[in-house]
């Protein structure tokens, strides 16, 4: 479980819900209003080996949306 001390200098637990698989992910996007629009182009700005990132990334693939993945951080 990850901690934070935030401003207060005292560590704190995080809770972090995190859906399941993308399909639970595009799902709650889709609750949210994100997934609602027709054409969407997505811009991975990340690496990929980041789990949220991939997850991110996945899941507006499977919607159907453009993909554009930097190919280099500097």
């Amino acid at each position: 479980m990850p901690y934070t001390s935030a401003t207060t200098g005292q560590p704190t637990a995080v809770l972090q819900i995190r859906p399941r698989n993308t399909h639970d992910h595009m799902r709650m996007m889709q609750r949210l209003g994100i997934a609602d629009e027709e054409e969407v182009v997505y811009l991975c700005c990340s690496q990929l080996y980041h789990p949220p990132v991939l997850l991110m990334t996945a899941t507006e693939v499977q919607m159907g949306s453009q993909v554009v993945i930097m190919n280099a951080w500097r």
